[in-house]
């Protein structure tokens, strides 16, 4: 505001001096604090090397042992003929210090090159295979919280193109190549980046915290008052969520609760075979907005009691702990995201009440027995089986 005010101030002396319309003048941008630099990014991307270096799955072993260095041209040739950008750690690391990267999000993008092609050229089941979706995992939970990207709500992280390959879809499955497979507890060396079998498919991006997308506004009309005095119950539950949504950490300036706004690309097929029934803070507000498929807004919520809420929002942090690493940063977020929906709630509880439920009613339909009929019955039981017969 304050820096518009003097263009204003600026443009409007120019035009008093000789009394002609004041023209517009360029004015250079103002030093942004958060601004990117070569400097940086190398600080930082080593810093990101060194969390990849130091991470280990759940019982204390590495995992980025087999993606330190790439393997021998001359021992693994076939790698490298259906491998078109092979990557390894220390290919970022070595151009982290040439001065090569003026972003994280350049790093991100190398990083997830990496972990698609050894995807691509190992086996699902391999030991390299399941440390690579451990290293996307890890370099997914670093990059949410420390690279300025993600502050725009339309940045996507995507893997480094291929070069010939950009628009392409992805190429044919590659033969599967033979080896023997290493124990999962034997050392590793730099070869083990690809020492498992390849699988045949095709490479999957990985997922990127949602895109914080303004969509169209299907939601009933609320103010911004933190307080729930005089809201119906509604207003109450888009409340909730729209503080949700909208939370910024006061340390980071980050809103942290970006990974559960909308759900990952259908294109992560992993996401969606280990996840059965997907939730996002979106997909919630669009059904207390009474949106039921592509149908417009009905208006009305569709979660009748706060119960209904909660256990719509309760899949949304279990489904993140179970496809995230336990103690990752999205793992613990997603603690957060409880806690917080949890305090709302509870407030929220204590000055709306929830609209009266439907109640049940059952019909019962007494059939009325002849009362001779059943004199006969109980006096003598042998005739009920001679009835039924006739």
């Amino acid at each position: 505001m304050e820096s518009a005010a003097k263009r204003k101030a600026a443009s409007a002396a120019v035009g008093d001096s000789d009394g002609r319309p004041a023209k517009r003048q360029k004015v250079p941008p103002t030093p942004n604090a958060n601004a990117e630099t070569v400097e940086s990014t190398t600080t930082k991307g080593l810093q990101f090397l060194e969390s990849l270096k130091q991470a280990k799955d759940k019982t204390g072993r590495p995992i980025a042992v087999h993606f330190l260095t790439l393997p021998s041209k001359s021992e693994l040739p076939e790698y490298y003929e259906h491998i078109k950008l092979p990557i390894a750690i220390d290919t970022i690391e070595d151009k982290l210090e040439r001065g090569d990267y003026s972003s994280l999000a350049q790093v991100e993008s190398d990083c997830k090159r990496l972990v698609n092609n050894a995807k691509a050229y190992n086996d699902k089941k391999s030991i390299i295979y399941e440390d690579a979706e451990r290293l996307r995992k890890t370099a997914s939970n670093w990059m949410t919280k420390h690279n300025p990207a993600y502050r725009d709500g339309n940045y996507v992280a995507v893997a480094t193109p291929v070069p010939g390959e950009e628009n392409s879809l992805p190429g044919k499955p590659i033969p599967r190549i033979q080896s023997t497979p290493r124990a999962a507890n034997s050392p590793a060396t730099p070869d083990t980046f690809a020492e498992r079998p390849r699988r045949a498919a095709a490479v999957q991006s990985t997922p990127a915290p949602s895109k914080l997308r303004q969509s169209a506004s299907v939601a009933p009309e609320v103010e911004d008052n933190p307080d729930f005095d005089g809201k119906t119950f509604q207003q109450a539950q888009e409340q909730i969520v729209k503080e949700l949504i909208d939370y910024v950490e006061p340390e980071s300036q980050l809103q942290i609760f970006a990974p559960f706004v909308n759900l990952p690309s259908r294109s992560l097929k992993d996401y969606y075979q280990l996840i059965k029934d997907p939730m996002s803070l979106t997909a919630v507000r669009k059904k207390i907005s009474g949106v039921v498929g592509r149908e417009q807004p009905t208006g009305h919520t569709l979660y009748k009691s706060w119960d209904a809420l909660e256990q719509a929002m309760t899949l949304i942090w279990l489904n993140a702990r179970d496809y995230n690493e336990d103690g990752s940063d999205i793992y613990n977020v997603s603690i957060e995201l409880e806690e917080f929906f949890y305090k709302r709630l509870a407030e929220a509880k204590a000055k709306v009440d929830e609209p009266p439920q439907p109640k049940l009613k059952l019909n019962i339909v007494l059939v009325q027995i002849p009362t001779l009929l059943l004199r006969a019955v109980l006096q003598h039981p042998a005739s009920l089986s001679t009835m039924k017969r006739c």
